[in-house]
């Protein structure tokens, strides 16, 4: 790669395994597919930002409700196995949405791992931005 200049640079470290990479891919790479020619367009878009950080928020509320409950889950103990015993929900379900980049559960399953776990769901006001 002698003479190029590095363009996006991915890493990935797993200290557990001693493996990591970094992937460098030169500038002048195009876009190679018609979504990767399509999107940075869209961002520029202002009413397609407002939609894509609404959703971006909302996923960040989902992932953060599912890390909350597996950190209590290891805090008291728990396997995932015995949290889905507790909650009366399928062991692979539980499984997955702790597995998962992108959980997407459905407010029945998070109450019930909640119960589970002797905790409330409790909706708060969001602090006013200032």
């Amino acid at each position: 790669m002698a003479g190029m200049t590095s363009g996006w640079v991915c890493g990935f470290l797993a200290p557990h395994l001693s493996v990591s990479f970094v992937l460098r891919l030169p500038m002048s790479t195009k876009p190679r597919t018609g979504a990767e020619r399509y999107l940075p367009g869209q961002r520029k878009n202002p009413e397609y930002r407002a939609a894509y950080d609404e959703s971006r928020r909302r996923i960040d509320q989902v992932d953060a409700i599912v890390r909350a409950l597996d950190e209590r889950r290891e805090a008291l103990g728990l396997s995932k196995a015995d949290l889905a015993r507790r909650a009366d929900l399928a062991p692979e379900a539980v499984r997955r949405l702790f597995s998962i980049d992108r959980p997407n559960p459905t407010a029945i399953t998070l109450a019930a791992l909640a119960d589970a776990l002797d905790l409330d769901l409790v909706p708060t006001p969001r602090a006013k931005a200032s």
